[in-house]
């Protein structure tokens, strides 16, 4: 069992290595206000001053390398805990590193592990470097059996990881089939493609041309295709988060307009803070005054006292909606959704405040726990009201 520290050195959870190679592996403590795993890197409180100085982190996958690594004097390393290297860790290492050295195990699960963890450094603009040790070894059995210092040279050797996967896709598609060789360009350019800098990207077509033996000019136009589709992707993730908050927002807004009855309720319940886009809330904001005045609610009237012209559209875009009424129920439903994505907001701007350290970090953790409760309750109750909707009546 060994206790997990946050950067400030509290103990928030503890975690579990199984003795002999049962399943689970790691198991950790449950999450909690305090203990996000998405968050948290096991022994980054003890590494974080030696890899400030060598701007480079050692990244393995569980305690014991990691304690295996620190005692034998490789003191800027971070573990996993137990889980994928997500976009939160990512965040929180960048502030102390600019260098990434992956040294997973090399089993299946740490190959893919291994895999989903260089995306995401990539993405954030790490220079990645990959340690490959040999077959059946890990960090803590390698160590024991060759010594710091071979790991050392090692560690000090480990080539640039996009070096590496186009060395390995060229061995495992080689020859002359253009079949071959264009499953090892689809293998690595999604890679290139998300280097952020267009210059690195541009650096590493003509060593994978060569080591597929192809045109450069080709491998270019391979990259701008994949280039091409990351942004495609990423325009629709994005486009498709908005549209879902808009599509709340805009429903809600549409029952105060038409909902003369129960408007004052929900005005009350509804904080302005709820609604995300700007032009929404500038809707709702003439609504409630309007309210507020006694004056005379509609599409119409709230047109009148609308200022900006993207506010205008969005309620001309209301009124000429097509679909069914939105009931009472709906509107609920809009509410209930609208609060949550508030306090997820919330959650993650307390998040980063804590990240940053500072005289606050108390209130901060209570405001957190507060947040995380508040969260959980909506959970639970949602879950009951789902139940209770799947179970048919009693005959």
């Amino acid at each position: 069992i060994f206790p997990i520290r946050d950067l400030s050195g509290n103990c928030v959870g503890f975690g579990g290595r199984t003795l002999g190679d049962g399943v689970p592996k790691y198991l950790n403590s449950p999450e909690s206000p305090i203990f996000d795993k998405s968050k948290i890197l096991y022994g980054l409180e003890a590494a974080r001053s030696a890899i400030r100085t060598a701007s480079t982190a050692v990244l393995v996958e569980g305690y014991i390398d990691f304690l295996t690594l620190f005692q034998a004097g490789v003191e800027s390393v971070i573990a996993t805990l137990g889980t994928s290297f997500g976009a939160g860790h990512s965040r929180l290492l960048r502030r102390f590193a600019d260098r990434v050295v992956v040294n997973f195990d090399p089993d299946t699960a740490g190959s893919a592990a291994t895999r989903r963890s260089l995306e995401v450094l990539l993405e954030q603009g790490f220079d990645v470097r990959i340690l490959r040790l040999p077959d059946g070894e890990d960090p803590d059995r390698f160590l024991n059996r060759e010594g710091v210092d071979e790991y050392r040279q090692r560690l000090g050797a480990a080539p640039a990881y996009l070096q590496d996967l186009i060395v390995e896709a060229a061995a495992k598609h080689s020859g002359e089939d253009p079949g071959a060789k264009l499953a090892a360009l689809r293998e690595v350019l999604p890679f290139i493609a998300k280097l952020e800098s267009p210059v690195s990207r541009l650096s590493y077509a003509g060593p994978l041309a060569e080591a597929l033996g192809v045109e450069e000019d080709s491998v270019l136009q391979e990259l701008k295709d994949a280039l091409r589709n990351r942004r495609t992707d990423l325009r629709e993730e994005v486009a498709e988060a908005i549209s879902r908050t808009q599509e709340v927002e805009c429903r809600l807004l549409g029952f105060l307009l038409e909902d003369s009855e129960r408007r004052s309720g929900f005005l009350e319940t509804l904080r302005d803070e709820d609604i995300a886009a700007p032009p929404a809330r500038q809707i709702l904001k003439v609504i409630r005054r309007m309210d507020t005045d006694g004056s005379q609610v509609s599409y119409e009237s709230v047109h009148r006292n609308l200022d900006g012209e993207e506010e205008r559209r969005l309620l001309a875009r209301l009124g000429s909606s097509p679909g069914p009424r939105v009931t009472e129920q709906d509107a609920l439903d809009c509410l209930e959704a609208m609060e949550r994505q508030r306090l997820s907001r919330e959650m993650n701007r307390v998040q980063r405040e804590l990240e940053k350290g500072g005289d606050r970090l108390e209130a901060l953790l209570v405001r957190k726990m507060e947040l995380g409760k508040r969260i959980e309750a909506m959970n639970r109750q949602r879950s009951r009201v789902a139940g209770r909707s799947t179970v048919s009546p009693a005959v």
